[in-house]
């Protein structure tokens, strides 16, 4: 009899065991599926942004000396769609426009002339910026160094420094790539 209960008392520690392993490997089997499934919705999201990256260039300013109003080409490979055109100093102006790759456009005019840049006390430094998104509404910015210049009058030149261009691109966090992933 006393061999009957240990072998029954075996039985039932290997039984709970097994059930408790059977039902922690399925657990653990529909965790790593979950957890692989946000993995590979990442690397889409990610694939998906590069593949949709847009690059935007200048080319010229077609304003005035106090005007700035650019013309950028996109160099990128998805269409680039522009929101604001700032300057140092000054307000913002919206400028909405649709920059298909491998296309041009002028953006919106912008009034610099109240910026510091042409105040004397100022240490004679500016930026033009273009914010920009791709078809995922990611941010970009193009910098455009400015200078000035003296004239015989007394006032001061803008000179746009295009050779220091710079492009800012995004870095997505987890949860956008995941959600443009789909």
């Amino acid at each position: 009899m006393a061999d009957w209960a240990a072998l029954q008392g075996i039985g039932q520690t290997l039984w709970d065991w097994g059930t408790k392993l059977g039902l922690g490997g399925v657990g653990g089997w529909w965790l790593k599926r979950l957890l692989d499934q946000r993995d590979r919705a990442v690397e889409r999201g990610r694939a998906r942004v590069d593949a949709a990256q847009p690059e935007l260039a200048p080319r010229n300013n077609h304003g005035t000396q106090y005007v700035v109003q650019l013309e950028v080409e996109n160099r990128g490979k998805g269409p680039a769609r522009t929101r604001r055109l700032g300057f140092t100093g000054v307000q913002e102006v919206a400028t909405l426009d649709e920059i298909p790759a491998g296309q041009a456009r002028i953006t919106a005019a912008l009034n610099v002339q109240g910026s510091p840049l042409f105040d004397p006390a100022s240490d004679g430094h500016a930026e033009i910026t273009l914010v920009y998104v791709d078809k995922y509404e990611n941010e970009y910015r193009l910098r455009i160094p400015v200078m000035r210049a003296p004239r015989a009058d007394g006032g001061f030149n803008m000179v746009i420094d295009w050779h220091n261009v710079t492009n800012e691109t995004p870095t997505p966090s987890k949860a956008r790539l995941r959600e443009i992933g789909g």
